[in-house]
Protein backbone atom coordinates (compact mmCIF):
# COMPACT_ATOMS: atom_id res chain seq x y z
CA UNK A 1 0.00 0.00 0.00
CA UNK A 2 1.44 3.46 -1.01
CA UNK A 3 1.51 5.60 2.04
CA UNK A 4 -0.73 9.41 2.28
CA UNK A 5 1.98 12.21 1.62
CA UNK A 6 1.41 15.06 3.72
CA UNK A 7 1.11 18.14 2.08
CA UNK A 8 0.27 20.29 4.98
CA UNK A 9 -0.97 19.56 8.58
CA UNK A 10 -4.06 18.95 7.09
CA UNK A 11 -4.33 17.92 4.01
CA UNK A 12 -2.79 14.44 2.46
CA UNK A 13 -2.48 13.30 -0.76
CA UNK A 14 -2.76 9.80 -2.26
CA UNK A 15 -2.24 9.27 -5.92
CA UNK A 16 -3.53 6.50 -7.11
CA UNK A 17 -2.61 5.32 -10.88
CA UNK A 18 -3.35 8.97 -12.77
CA UNK A 19 -5.93 9.85 -10.31
CA UNK A 20 -5.48 12.24 -7.08
CA UNK A 21 -7.48 11.50 -3.86
CA UNK A 22 -6.77 14.07 -1.26
CA UNK A 23 -7.25 13.60 2.70
CA UNK A 24 -8.53 16.89 4.16
CA UNK A 25 -8.17 17.35 8.12
CA UNK A 26 -5.93 16.38 10.90
CA UNK A 27 -5.68 12.73 12.69
CA UNK A 28 -7.20 12.83 15.64
CA UNK A 29 -9.59 15.09 14.44
CA UNK A 30 -12.67 15.23 11.70
CA UNK A 31 -11.94 14.32 8.00
CA UNK A 32 -13.21 14.35 4.60
CA UNK A 33 -12.46 12.51 1.30
CA UNK A 34 -11.93 14.64 -1.90
CA UNK A 35 -12.36 12.14 -5.05
CA UNK A 36 -12.36 8.69 -4.71
CA UNK A 37 -10.40 7.09 -7.85
CA UNK A 38 -11.37 4.79 -10.25
CA UNK A 39 -13.52 2.02 -9.52
CA UNK A 40 -12.36 -0.94 -7.38
CA UNK A 41 -9.82 1.24 -5.19
CA UNK A 42 -11.79 1.12 -2.06
CA UNK A 43 -9.45 -1.05 -0.51
CA UNK A 44 -6.38 1.31 -0.97
CA UNK A 45 -8.15 4.15 0.17
CA UNK A 46 -9.28 2.34 3.43
CA UNK A 47 -5.85 0.86 4.46
CA UNK A 48 -4.42 4.71 3.60
CA UNK A 49 -7.09 6.20 5.42
CA UNK A 50 -6.70 3.85 8.27
CA UNK A 51 -2.94 4.28 8.14
CA UNK A 52 -2.95 8.06 8.74
CA UNK A 53 -6.13 8.51 11.45
CA UNK A 54 -6.45 5.23 12.76
CA UNK A 55 -8.30 1.59 12.80
CA UNK A 56 -12.25 2.04 12.21
CA UNK A 57 -11.40 6.10 11.20
CA UNK A 58 -14.51 7.54 8.76
CA UNK A 59 -14.53 10.36 7.03
CA UNK A 60 -17.16 12.80 7.87
CA UNK A 61 -18.31 12.93 4.08
CA UNK A 62 -17.07 12.31 0.51
CA UNK A 63 -16.80 15.21 -1.92
CA UNK A 64 -16.46 14.47 -5.62
CA UNK A 65 -15.12 17.45 -7.50
CA UNK A 66 -17.05 16.23 -10.74
CA UNK A 67 -18.67 12.41 -11.17
CA UNK A 68 -15.84 11.27 -13.84
CA UNK A 69 -15.44 7.68 -13.31
CA UNK A 70 -11.78 8.34 -12.21
CA UNK A 71 -12.99 10.37 -9.66
CA UNK A 72 -16.08 9.25 -8.38
CA UNK A 73 -15.18 5.36 -9.16
CA UNK A 74 -15.55 4.02 -5.49
CA UNK A 75 -17.96 6.57 -4.12
CA UNK A 76 -20.12 4.29 -3.85
CA UNK A 77 -18.46 1.24 -2.38
CA UNK A 78 -16.70 3.55 -0.30
CA UNK A 79 -20.07 5.49 1.13
CA UNK A 80 -21.79 2.32 1.76
CA UNK A 81 -18.46 0.66 3.97
CA UNK A 82 -18.16 4.23 5.75
CA UNK A 83 -21.83 5.09 6.04
CA UNK A 84 -21.25 8.58 4.87
CA UNK A 85 -22.74 11.28 2.88
CA UNK A 86 -21.44 11.68 -0.28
Amino acid sequence: MRPISRIASDLGWLPISFVNIYFVGRPGSAWVLVDTGLPGCSREIIGAAEARFGAGARPEAIILTHGHFDHAGSALALGEYWDVPI
